[in-house]
């Protein structure tokens, strides 16, 4: 089964469900189901619950409910919300460059929090999502297996707007149009990743050394990109070399060398000087050659 959120079915049916809000939350309204309406509803019954359960804390449970509900409309509305990010933003402009339209970046961490921050054991078990409470322990842990979470935090600034990408996905974005809308939807989260920010650019002025060491100890090898030898991958995974190098003749390998060796010279000899039917479809054969040699493969 499909793992949901708790704050998503509070409730056995959804009539029941809006109504509760609706009871809670007077002033909104719903217009022919809008799913918009419906997600901000859900969110303000999941801020009512956690300030009637204590946990309104920074944890990352908590922290990935902001997150997910902004980038499904990550187009700041208020002046609030614009001023708070753009705080944040200049905070970081002690950081260096790395990339295209001034991207700015760094590693922010979220303490994993309790079991509670995770949701309601009562809604997983009444949903069937759980069976027991070692059920919903292991589903918290799986989902939040270490004792914090690791986000890669980028800003960037182009034409005149700015984006903040959480996990190289697009979460606040302020555009050039004026909005005369005041209402803020998004504040505790800028508010959460500005502290989670100020957190991490005092620790990398007071001990620059020690932080990157930090970073390169504990930072988990699923965020880290980049590239490697083929000869060292080979190494970390012979499977791949077998299955690499099966049905390579000598003489593949021998062209292989030729084709590196007029890289490595920008010669352009590789490229036709004019296409025919027969080139076209030569190399249509080595597509095919090439799907029918690695099934683990599909071309299109």
């Amino acid at each position: 089964m499909t793992k949901m959120r708790p704050f998503y079915f509070a409730h056995k049916t959804k009539e029941v469900f809006l109504i509760h809000l609706l009871s809670k939350f007077p002033h909104y309204y719903l217009v022919n189901s809008c799913f918009y309406e419906i997600y901000r509803l859900k969110y303000d019954y999941f801020c009512w619950m956690q300030q009637v359960n204590g946990i309104a804390t920074l944890s990352a449970p908590v922290f990935d409910n902001l997150i997910e509900r902004a980038q499904y409309h990550p187009d700041l509305l208020s002046q609030e919300e614009k001023d708070a990010l753009l705080s944040i933003i200049e905070k970081l402009q002690c950081v260096a460059i790395c990339g295209n339209d001034e991207c700015r970046e760094l590693w922010l961490t979220i303490e994993r929090g309790s079991i509670e921050d995770f949701g309601d054991y009562n809604d997983y078990l009444e949903n069937g999502i759980v069976e027991n409470r070692d059920d919903f322990e292991k589903l918290w842990k799986d989902e939040y297996p270490d004792l914090v979470k690791w986000y890669l935090l980028s800003v960037k600034h182009y034409n005149e707007e700015c984006f903040l990408f959480i996990d190289s996905k697009l979460t606040l974005h302020i555009k050039k149009e004026a909005s005369n809308i005041t209402e803020s939807i998004n504040l505790q989260l800028i508010s959460w990743i500005d502290q989670a920010v100020s957190k991490c650019l005092d620790w990398l002025k007071n001990d620059t050394t020690g932080y990157n060491e930090y970073i390169n100890k504990y930072l988990p090898y699923t965020k880290r990109t980049g590239r490697i030898l083929r000869q060292d991958y080979w190494e970390i995974d012979p499977e791949e070399k077998e299955w690499m190098l099966k049905g390579l003749t000598t003489t593949d390998i021998d062209t292989l060398k030729v084709i590196v060796e007029l890289s490595e010279n920008d010669e352009q000899t590789l490229f036709p000087e004019k296409m025919t039917s027969g080139i076209f479809f030569d190399c249509c054969k080595i597509g095919y050659d090439a799907k029918q040699a690695s099934p683990r493969h599909t071309f299109v």
